[in-house]
């Protein structure tokens, strides 16, 4: 465990929520708060969690009829039954002489799926970097931008 705390700690994540999809699933076709917090989500973090999602499931989740029933169906089926994450991490702010700040105050979330837990860690740090990365290009561009300016 404090090698997993070391890692969310290193790449400035948080745990927001966890869901284990087998444990959730209802017997009556219902899902629990969380997960049906996650079905919730925009299209763009459901295909993250789940790029094989059906096209239909997908529309009738974003035209707001929760479908738990063909949630549980479908999750039964594919074997969908690993571990949702809800990660956070701050907003990195850039100065202009280089250096960064950030504060919890201000945060970006997503959720990501794996079929083990430690699947589901793995893709929540590589989205923490996916974001760091944008952060960088977007800091290099107007950094870029700035020095033009200045040159002319």
């Amino acid at each position: 465990m404090k090698i997993l705390y070391e890692k969310f700690a290193d790449a400035m994540m948080r745990m927001e929520a966890l869901v284990c999809i087998a444990g959730m699933l209802g017997d009556s076709g219902s899902v629990s708060e969380p997960l049906e917090e996650l079905l919730r989500e925009d299209a763009i973090t459901l295909k993250r969690c789940f790029p094989d999602m059906p096209e239909w499931l997908e529309k009738a989740l974003e035209d707001g009829k929760f479908a738990a029933e063909a949630f549980n169906e479908w999750a039964v089926a594919c074997g969908k039954l690993g571990f949702a994450l809800k990660v956070a991490t701050p907003v990195i702010n850039r100065t202009e002489r280089g250096g960064r700040s950030y504060s919890w105050d201000h945060y970006d979330t997503t959720w990501v799926y794996g079929d083990t837990l430690d699947e589901a860690v793995l893709r929540g740090l590589a989205w923490v970097a996916e974001r760091r990365m944008a952060e960088r290009r977007k800091w290099l561009l107007s950094w870029k931008t700035g020095l033009l300016i200045t040159l002319l």
